[in-house]
């Protein structure tokens, strides 16, 4: 059921731009881009070579839906498009954390550093803020 008249629909159309964006059909390609770049990058056979090079494909396919993204009244495909966009944070938080531990550890092998280093047994955090998302050990507390 939507507005009953011209002046409802004028404040959704505001609302719509001020709010949200989406796609008729969202993200369905790059949501298969995505699954098959984390599978190639982020399972248990890694490096630093293949992290960074999802790391920036994650990238693209985000931009990419940003600019497709339109305004809509369709507030199922802006759920989509957003879920899209929140998935590309979560993948990148995992690749940027995968990165930082530049280690062989339990499941995950690195091609690059087959070796577990004693110094990298430390929480990860990700963050995110303006500038992107940040993956940092936790920090050492001196006693």
């Amino acid at each position: 059921m939507g507005p009953e008249n011209e002046a409802d629909r004028r404040d959704l159309a505001q609302t719509i731009q001020a709010v949200g964006c989406g796609m008729a059909d969202p993200a369905m390609v790059e949501a298969e881009e995505m699954q098959q770049c984390m599978f190639e990058n982020a399972m248990i056979l890694r490096s630093a070579d293949g992290l960074n090079h999802a790391i920036g494909r994650i990238s693209e396919l985000r931009s990419r839906i940003r600019q497709a993204a339109v305004p809509s009244a369709d507030w199922t495909a802006v759920a989509q498009t957003r879920r899209f966009l929140s998935r590309c944070d979560t993948a990148e938080s995992i690749l940027r954390a995968a990165l930082l531990r530049g280690e062989s550890r339990g499941s995950h092998y690195r091609t690059d550093r087959p070796h577990t280093d004693a110094h990298m047994n430390r929480k990860i955090f990700v963050s995110a803020d303006a500038d992107g998302i940040h993956a940092n050990f936790e920090k050492e507390v001196l006693t």
